[in-house]
């Protein structure tokens, strides 16, 4: 039911055939802004029929709190919807944050990977105010096996380097375990407020089943970001997912210049790929 500051349809993505519609704000019982998600089906697909996740949720781990916002970031292709809580509590750490990979095709559905930065595998240490999750983008990695792996780009835009507050930081991190699992950031050259992984979206073209296949590069948002001395003037960088480094390969900002709080990068669009087509 629409109920005032729900938020329906903050964040959109794609999923085979549908949406999935992020309501980060909405109540789930006495839970405030505890976050859904909808996913709505073409007339064509599944009936047209629709319905809400939540982390209630049957299959779905963790529980609905207070706060949560479920839903704040959003990724999605075939029949798998990635969803980010960034602001889920990890026992008595505010704001860690947490993500969601959900099979939507599996009756009842189910996560398929449910982690944060507790979890087996996943680099880094979870602390108050992180808000990993707070962007989310799926794509794929063809390992040296040659095999073909769901990967998770998962920002953490308030993400603290040493005493650099708010640095931020993005993790790629191969599902099941079968990869490697890495934390970018941009070391010394970090800079308080910069909020590194606020947004993430992939550079389409880049995905091909071929041996010498590569790892879709990543489109990241540091909106926070200031250009000399101009505060949250924001940045979109290219950078490459597959090194150890934060590989920048380009950068760009608002063509007409540098205005303070402009925070160009807030919001990046998500592309769709098929690592099964031709």
């Amino acid at each position: 039911a629409a109920e005032p500051g729900d938020r329906f349809g903050q964040v959109l993505a794609p999923v085979d055939g549908g949406v999935l519609i992020g309501q980060p704000r909405e109540d789930v019982g006495a839970m405030v802004d505890a976050g859904m998600v909808t996913v709505m089906y073409r007339p064509d697909v599944n009936g047209g029929r629709s319905y809400g996740i939540n982390e209630n949720t049957p299959g779905i781990g963790g529980a609905a709190e207070s706060g949560d916002r479920f839903g704040a970031a959003l990724s999605g292709f075939n029949n798998v919807a990635v969803v980010g809580v960034p602001r889920e509590d990890l026992g008595s750490i505010r704001n860690a944050g947490t993500v969601h990979a959900i099979e939507l095709e599996e009756h009842p559905i189910r996560d398929i990977q449910y982690f944060n930065q507790n979890s087996a595998g996943v680099p880094g240490t979870p602390e108050a105010g992180d808000r990993f999750g707070a962007s989310v983008q799926l794509y794929t990695e063809q390992l040296s096996n040659g095999r073909i792996s769901l990967g998770y780009a998962v920002g953490a835009p308030g993400e603290d380097l040493g005493t650099v507050a708010n640095a931020g930081s993005i993790t790629t991190y191969v599902g099941n375990h079968v990869g490697p699992s890495r934390v970018y950031h941009r070391g010394p050259n970090a800079r308080p407020g910069d909020a590194l992984g606020a947004a993430i979206g992939l550079l389409s073209g880049d995905v091909r089943i071929v041996p010498d296949e590569r790892v879709p590069r990543l489109v990241v948002g540091s909106p926070g970001e200031a250009i000399g001395s101009v505060p949250n003037a924001g940045v979109v960088e290219v950078v490459d997912p597959i090194g150890y480094a934060l590989n920048i390969e380009s950068s760009y900002t608002l063509s007409t210049g540098s205005h303070a709080g402009t925070r160009y990068g807030s919001v990046i669009s998500k592309t769709a790929f098929c690592w099964l087509c031709d």
